[in-house]
């Protein structure tokens, strides 16, 4: 189940988790209440771990432990002596294993692999450009004549700033699009991580998602990317900051001779690209910034915005 080694943590955290875990069937008979309060006294590594070894210690099939234990209980007390207790163990067991299934233990993967990636920081051991923080996006406004504003803040991610309606019905196309690859709340992490819009107060970070088939990812991108110039691009020009700004450059005198360059001018939304989608794909997935980091370390005249921009012809 886990493509981790409880080795990568220290000796005393593997102990204090076999130890949690047997006491928690021996003692506490798998109550799921007492699994839940006792989490917060573990490491995010050492709840991860926990996680994955409880749905292999107590899943009820043939030739698990749970299994061979509850038969070693019949043949020592005799069935009808037990049964009533294995009868609660197993219920226990069964709610416990819906609390550490697949899906909750990727949100455990992914808080064990930032606490990962923040010690590394921490201890100077993530120094390449590849894996040291998530990409800001560089998107910003424009002039009608296409110059840059310099006095607008850039964008960090793709901007979704559109009537809420629009931008919830765009969230649904996206989970439609994502439903077949990957589950709803890890594409809600991937909404959140890659789109800007006043309610997201989600902390822009790389995620450590994962597809059964690459492939597949960077169709259903392609998708979304043309569902975003769709539905997105074309009401952009009724983004509030836009009409806003251009209201007040209406609403001003205008001057003439030789201050007429100092006229204020209209601003047009960003242009956003395939690009910009690559960005919020290499904080999303390690797989990409892997290759890419392999592929710097192989040619140090490549940069991560020219691996990128090579990446996009995949899309």
């Amino acid at each position: 189940m886990s493509k981790h080694d409880i080795t990568q943590i220290p000796i005393k955290s593997a102990v204090k988790i076999f130890t949690f875990l047997d006491q928690f069937l021996e003692e506490e008979n798998l109550d799921p209440k007492y699994f839940e309060d006792c989490m917060k006294s573990f490491t995010s590594e050492e709840q991860y771990f926990i996680f994955v070894y409880a749905s292999k210690y107590f899943d009820y099939r043939e030739g698990n432990f749970i299994h061979k234990w509850v038969e070693n209980l019949v043949n020592s007390y005799g069935f009808d002596e037990v049964k009533d207790y294995l009868s609660m163990i197993l219920t226990n067991a069964e709610k416990v294993l819906k609390k550490v299934n697949t899906e909750t233990t990727r949100f455990k993967e992914i808080d064990y692999l930032n606490a990962v990636l923040t010690k590394s920081k921490e201890s100077g051991l993530t120094s390449h450009a590849a894996t040291s923080k998530p990409l800001r996006q560089k998107i910003t406004l424009k002039l009608k004549k296409g110059e840059n504003v310099n006095d607008f803040k850039a964008h960090t991610r793709i901007p979704l700033y559109i009537d809420k309606r629009v931008r919830l019905s765009f969230k649904d196309d996206m989970h439609n699009i994502l439903k077949d690859i990957m589950d709803y709340e890890l594409i809600d992490k991937l909404f959140y991580n890659t789109f800007e819009f006043p309610a997201n107060t989600y902390e822009l970070q790389f995620l450590y998602l994962s597809v059964g088939r690459k492939s597949n990812l960077e169709a259903c991108i392609n998708t979304l990317y043309k569902t975003y110039k769709d539905k997105i691009l074309k009401h952009r020009t009724y983004e509030s900051y836009v009409v806003k700004y251009n209201k007040k450059i209406d609403a001003k005198p205008k001057k003439t001779g030789d201050l007429i360059d100092l006229n204020p001018k209209k601003i047009a939304p960003p242009e956003i690209l395939r690009y910009h989608f690559m960005v919020a794909l290499y904080n999303a997935f390690p797989y990409i910034r892997e290759s890419i980091s392999e592929s710097i370390e192989k040619d140090s005249t490549k940069t991560i915005e020219s691996c990128l921009t090579q990446k996009i012809k995949n899309l």
